[in-house]
């Protein structure tokens, strides 16, 4: 089973993206999956959608942050549940995530710290699934 996870600096796992299913439409090619969130005395698990590309243009951005030639990553699909920001802060990179409701009436956000050396692993993993369900 292929996961994608965020890690906070003391390495806590914070969000699991998992069980990711792609469906091909006739113009997009439609990645469902499932996040677990676990932060504070939050945890949740939610389904989300996203498309093909969302995945593929997070990955060249982790790739520019960690090189250095980009301080800024987000990921937000068009589904509108979940938005990702990563930016680089004095040498750390701090994560914020929005979490929606399937109607948008209400949204969940936790921001929390991080370090470079989680984006290795977590580009590894986003290529992993990509290529497992081609």
């Amino acid at each position: 089973m292929n996961t994608v996870n965020f890690y906070d600096k003391e390495r806590n796992l914070i969000i699991q993206l998992k069980d990711f299913q792609f469906f091909n439409t006739d113009v997009l090619k439609i990645v469902s999956f499932t996040g677990l969130v676990n932060f504070d005395f939050f945890k949740f698990e939610t389904n989300f959608e996203a498309e093909e590309f969302d995945f593929k243009n997070l990955i060249l951005s982790l790739e520019k942050l960690y090189n250095g030639t980009q301080k800024f990553v987000s990921f937000n699909p068009l589904s509108g549940k979940i938005f990702l920001e990563l930016f680089e802060e004095n040498g750390q990179i701090k994560v914020k995530c929005e979490i929606y409701n399937d109607l948008s009436t209400a949204k969940m956000e936790l921001r929390y710290y991080t370090d470079q050396s989680f984006i290795p692993e977590l580009l590894k993993e986003i290529e992993t699934m990509m290529k497992d369900n081609r």
